[in-house]
């Protein structure tokens, strides 16, 4: 389910030594489980929202790599993309402005109440959308309820309370989704659901 780049495949691979050498088996697991249903997850989103397939789930599956390296979450999205910056250059299959698109994605990608890239805020919105279907929680502020309700009516997904309590500012009526959109949401909506189920069971 990984996207179809083989250099995603050479970055997943040093992604697993990374977490294979975590002494704390609690912290490794739910690296394995995070750092891989947010690139899953990205990847299949970029393809509606018109994002590179490959870097999505690039920059999902490096997104908190500094956490679980090292334990420590303190400043996570930039010590995550400076690690990235740094894998990705070793590696020496990406080009210059690919690393920065990713690294930079990165690094804002707990800047929830500011736009940035395509990438940054398919990044942001994904890590997101993995918390909420994961475990539901009630948004920390009023920026992340905001993006909560975009997504819930992008893909078609249902939040509840959340909709109810805090309705999207300057917003013009929803207009008819058609049949092809509801299908497109439902096939998104299974997608996802699989990915988290598949992680659950293990």
């Amino acid at each position: 389910m990984f996207p179809q780049d083989e250099r995603v495949l050479l970055v997943k691979k040093k992604v697993d030594a990374i977490l294979r050498a975590q002494q704390d088996r609690a912290l490794r697991r739910r690296g394995e489980k995070r750092l891989y249903q947010v690139s899953m997850m990205a990847a299949i989103l970029a393809v509606p929202r018109h994002v590179d397939v490959g870097l999505a789930g690039l920059a999902g599956m490096l997104h908190d790599i500094a956490t679980y390296e090292t334990g420590d979450a303190q400043h996570s999205a930039q010590r995550s993309a400076v690690r990235a910056r740094q894998l990705l250059s070793d590696l020496g299959v990406y080009s210059a402005d690919e690393i920065a698109v990713v690294s930079e994605a990165i690094a804002v990608h707990d800047l929830t109440d500011r736009v940035d890239s395509p990438l940054a805020e398919l990044l942001k919105d994904v890590i997101l959308l993995q918390r909420y279907l994961e475990q539901p929680f009630e948004p920390e502020d009023e920026y992340i309820e905001v993006r909560l309700i975009r997504l819930a009516d992008e893909f078609g997904l249902a939040i509840p309370d959340i909709e109810q309590e805090y309705a999207l500012p300057d917003t013009e009526p929803m207009e008819e989704v058609s049949l092809a959109k509801k299908q497109e949401q439902e096939l998104l909506r299974m997608l996802l659901m699989v990915i988290l189920q598949e992680w659950t069971r293990e």
